[in-house]
């Protein structure tokens, strides 16, 4: 946030802190959540190309 503890919290209340911190750690599990979906994804594609090769993308 580009504050020191002192001045963040002479600006808010420590619930709204704690609010921030929550949506924040969210953030975190969306970005996580994205790289493994992509994972499995580039798996799927993986297995399906050692299974029939290219003929599964013709279809």
């Amino acid at each position: 946030m580009g504050k020191t503890v002192r001045t963040l919290l002479q600006e808010i209340d420590s619930a709204e802190l704690a609010e921030w911190m929550a949506y924040e750690s969210l953030d975190a599990y969306a970005e996580q959540f994205e790289r493994e979906r992509q994972s499995s994804a580039e798996r799927s594609d993986a297995l399906k190309n050692l299974l029939f090769g290219d003929a599964w993308r013709d279809a």
